[in-house]
């Protein structure tokens, strides 16, 4: 049984814990969308496929509310679509990561005084696009790899809120690059498929 002490203790907590776990004031990051339609190709169909596995420390892509790969998955809807009535692509992701290092700041009251960088996110996006169709007796094929990297700082007194919104302006910088080298690579290489 609770003695009244420990219900004195208590109680403050219980709201201190409702506090914490009410709505983050932040607002909500909407999933990416590209405007110009679709690249079409003369395939049945298109399937994609995740070979990528983040291994080792400072991985964050957990932390992003739109992550590298959810960014490439909005991309494919948008952008990649099968028009034909045989032949196949295989999309194949092999890189979607977001890596975050803790960069050297000042220490002690000088630092507590200074506006400095305190942390860098690197992020990577990769992907292999495979494509054949067979022709009678000959198969057309064609591959392209893209791959777009972009790396930001943030303060290292950032708050929360202000991680999040720059975790997605990364992940929306790191997409329009790959978008611009994707389509660049996809209509100069895969071209024989496009409709």
């Amino acid at each position: 049984m609770l003695s009244r002490r420990d219900l004195l203790i208590a109680l403050p907590l219980v709201g201190l814990v409702g506090a914490c776990a009410g709505k983050d004031p932040a607002p909500s990051f909407p999933a990416f969308s590209f405007a110009g339609g679709p690249l079409l190709f003369n395939l049945g169909d298109i399937a994609t496929e995740n070979v990528f596995n983040p291994l080792g420390s400072g991985h964050v892509e957990a932390d992003f509310d739109v992550s590298p790969q959810v960014a490439f998955e909005n991309w494919m809807g948008d952008r990649v679509q099968a028009a034909g009535t045989n032949g196949h692509m295989t999309v194949t992701l092999l890189d979607a990561s977001a890596v975050e290092t803790y960069l050297p700041v000042t220490t002690g009251i000088e630092g507590a005084f200074r506006s400095e960088q305190g942390r860098k996110v690197s992020t990577r996006l990769s992907a292999r696009f495979a494509a054949e169709l067979r022709e009678g007796e000959a198969w057309r094929r064609a591959e392209t790899t893209v791959t777009a990297e972009y790396s930001a700082t943030m303060a290292k007194d950032v708050s929360f809120t202000e991680r999040r919104q720059a975790l997605y302006a990364i992940s929306r910088e790191l997409i329009n690059q790959f978008d611009g080298r994707a389509m660049a690579a996809l209509r100069r290489d895969l071209r024989i498929f496009l409709g």
